[in-house]
């Protein structure tokens, strides 16, 4: 009911402000996707990383294209929740099966976590070693809400905690489904700016025809006041020369 009155009532001018705010957004989205597009071409074309060592393993944080790893580490019950966007996220963390190092933190949103769990379990080896592919989740915020979660359980490693999006079907499959799920998101940017727009141009067309229906009905039919002093000039001039006719009549 709001949506109806908010689309019917407001003038055309009011959607200029969402229009602007939302462009931006869009135009952003669609250059983020052909620049994961990119990076995904770019992956299939490549071979799969090599398998390392969990204890070996070391990112560049600073780099903002797709990373890929495939690491051998060991689960050992560490899990925990986290909060971002709104949104309840569970990790478990893969940690180096001999000695010290960096840790991997498996994320899912917390109504797949049961699913995650039987995943390393599926993926742990002979040695009790998991071998976990996925990629790097690039979204930094959840790499600090871990640690902040880590050190309230007492934990207080100087070593790095990288979040990882783990994978368990085909790397072709994976790889399909990280553009499928961005595409998504510029479809819904783009259709919602492509929306108000067509309003807006829709509205401002009808506002400017009011204008002009208006500008049509308050005009005189005719704006020659000449003309029309020369017309009633000619009907007395017909007027009276009947009348004189009708005399010269009567007086026969």
């Amino acid at each position: 009911m709001f949506g109806k009155l908010f689309l019917k009532y407001l003038p055309w001018w009011a959607f200029v402000p969402i229009i602007a705010l939302m462009a931006p957004l869009a135009i952003n989205s669609v250059q983020d996707h052909l620049a994961m597009r990119a990076d995904l071409d770019a992956a299939k074309s490549a071979p799969a990383p090599d398998v390392l060592l969990l204890k070996d393993l070391v990112l560049d944080a600073n780099r903002d294209d797709l990373t890929e790893i495939a690491v051998l580490g060991q689960f050992k019950g560490r899990v925990g929740d986290i909060e971002a966007g709104k949104i309840d996220y569970g990790y478990a963390l893969l940690e180096p099966a001999n000695g010290e190092g960096p840790a991997v933190a498996l994320v899912t949103e917390g109504y797949l976590f049961d699913l995650l769990l039987d995943r390393i379990a599926q993926a742990r080896t002979e040695n009790g070693v998991s071998l976990i592919r996925g990629f790097e989740e690039k979204d930094h915020r959840f790499a600090e809400k871990i640690k902040q979660s880590l050190q309230t359980s007492g934990e207080n490693s100087a070593f790095p905690v990288y979040v990882v999006e783990p994978y368990w079907g085909t790397r072709a499959d994976a790889l399909d489904g990280r553009l499928g799920s961005n595409l998504l998101f510029v479809v819904i940017s783009v259709g919602f700016t492509l929306i108000f727009v067509g309003i807006s141009v829709t509205k401002f067309v009808g506002w400017i025809l009011r204008i002009q229906a208006n500008k049509n009905r308050v005009r005189l039919p005719d704006s020659n006041p000449k003309g029309q002093s020369e017309a009633r000039r000619d009907t007395r001039s017909e007027t009276k020369s009947q009348q004189e006719h009708s005399v010269v009549r009567r007086r026969r």
